[in-house]
């Protein structure tokens, strides 16, 4: 509050490595006054990168070169993010990384359990992955948000006849704010 702060500058830089493989680097500064700005800020940062790695990682795992279609479905729950994707994670019956589930009509392999999101690729009957995620709002309510990635000649029909009953799901689920 009150800080002077430099513009946000971040430089990514992508080496190739041997096997076809690359390393992807991100370099971000800005500077603000006061040892607490700077390290709530870079934090804040590292937390809102990690996900996209993720994605990009199996983007380039399991679809390099594909065209994708998204899906969105989101609504407003009570209580903190956590608790939205607590209840996510139990309607569908997610218990560790790793694991093989059905997730709404879509076989999937959980990728990823985190406080406030959850990543699922899904194989059949449209590959991709799904990203389930929570954030805060304020007033005690969160948002939930189910964002899919989908790369097949029939994702547009998925999309198209299920992102309502994803956003009816999400709709109905049980959060518990104790």
């Amino acid at each position: 509050k009150g800080a002077e702060v430099t513009p946000l500058v971040s430089e990514f830089i992508v080496e190739a490595q041997a096997g076809g493989t690359c390393v992807v680097r991100v370099v971000s500064s800005a500077f603000g006054t006061g040892a607490d700005w700077e390290q709530e800020f870079f934090d804040d940062m590292e937390n809102g990168w990690v996900p996209f790695f993720d994605h990009l990682r199996i983007y380039l795992q399991h679809f390099p070169g594909q065209q994708v279609t998204r899906m969105d479905a989101e609504t407003q729950l009570p209580g903190p993010p956590e608790a939205a994707v607590q209840a996510m994670q139990q309607a569908l019956g997610i218990a560790k990384t790793g694991q093989q589930l059905d997730a709404r009509g879509l076989d999937a392999r959980v990728e990823a359990i985190e406080d406030k999101r959850l990543l699922l690729r899904v194989t059949d009957p449209v590959p991709g992955y799904l990203a389930l995620l929570a954030w805060d709002i304020g007033d005690g309510r969160a948002n939930a948000t189910v964002a899919g990635y989908l790369f097949s000649e029939r994702a547009s029909a998925y999309v198209e006849a299920e992102r309502s009953n994803w956003k009816a799901w999400l709709d109905d689920l049980s959060v518990h704010t104790a």
